[in-house]
């Protein structure tokens, strides 16, 4: 099987990471309910699936994200709330590159 390169690649990659998982799974099984007497998985490793990264906000981006929930209305310190719980939180979504935990 030759896998794609790039988002639709990678997504073949971690398809194919989970179905080599699942059929492994399958053969321990049958291992350990004597149906079968070796794994013919032994030795096979599984498809490499490349780390993803996940884009940062910037601080002024975040901080200017912060500014645009000022306000005393129930939604803006709600919005205000949310985020700076994300952000503390270290969410993917909402984090800022000068994190340093």
């Amino acid at each position: 099987m030759v896998l794609d390169r790039g988002p639709a690649g990678d997504r073949q990659r971690r398809d194919a990471n989970n179905k080599y998982r699942s059929i492994q799974q399958m053969f321990q099984w049958l291992m350990i309910e004597e149906e079968i007497s070796k794994n013919p998985m032994e030795g096979m490793s599984p498809p490499k699936v490349p780390e993803k990264l996940v884009p940062v906000i910037p601080t002024d981006d975040l901080s200017r994200l912060f500014k645009s929930c000022d306000g005393k209305t129930f939604v803006a310190r709600r919005d205000l709330a949310i985020l700076r719980t994300l952000a503390s939180t270290g969410s993917p979504t909402v984090s800022s590159r000068s994190r340093t935990g």
